[in-house]
C-alpha cells in the first residue's frame, strides 16, 4: 500500500506527455451533454455559424448568371458544430471541472492585468 505523499514510502512517478498525430487542436463556443446511459459524463464541444443558406446559380438572358438564395435569408439561422466529444468518469469529470473553474480564474485576472496600447 503507497502512503501519502511527504513520507518515505511514497514514491514519484514521472509523467511525460504527447500529442497523437489524431489529437487536434480545437476552438469552442460552448458545451452541451450530460449523464450517459453508463453514468459517464458526455460533453459535446461546440461551435457557432451563422447558417449559410442554400443558394441557385441561374443564367439571365443577358448571359451573366445570377445567385438565387432558396430559403429565407432575412432570418437568423446559428449552425452549432459539434468539434469534439469527450466521455468521462464522474471523478475525473469533477476533477477536470474544478481544474477549468481554476485555470479560467486564473486566465480572467490574466487578461484584466493585460491593457492594450491605444491605437494611433
Amino acid at each position: 500500500m503507497m502512503k501519502k505523499p511527504g513520507t518515505e514510502a511514497h514514491k514519484t512517478v514521472p509523467v511525460e506527455f504527447q500529442r497523437l498525430p489524431v489529437a487536434p487542436i480545437v476552438y469552442a463556443h460552448g458545451a452541451w451533454g450530460g449523464v450517459g446511459p453508463r453514468g459517464d459524463v458526455i460533453a459535446n464541444f461546440y461551435v457557432d455559424d451563422q447558417f449559410l443558406p442554400n443558394l441557385v446559380i441561374t443564367p439571365t438572358e443577358g448571359g451573366t448568371l445570377r445567385e438565387v438564395r432558396t430559403e429565407d435569408s432575412k432570418t437568423l439561422r446559428i449552425t452549432r458544430s459539434i468539434v469534439a466529444t469527450v466521455l468521462l468518469n464522474p471523478q475525473v469529470a469533477l476533477s477536470v471541472g474544478e481544474w477549468l473553474v481554476q485555470k479560467a480564474k486564473e486566465a480572467k485576472a490574466h487578461s484584466a492585468d493585460v491593457t492594450p496600447e491605444p491605437a494611433e
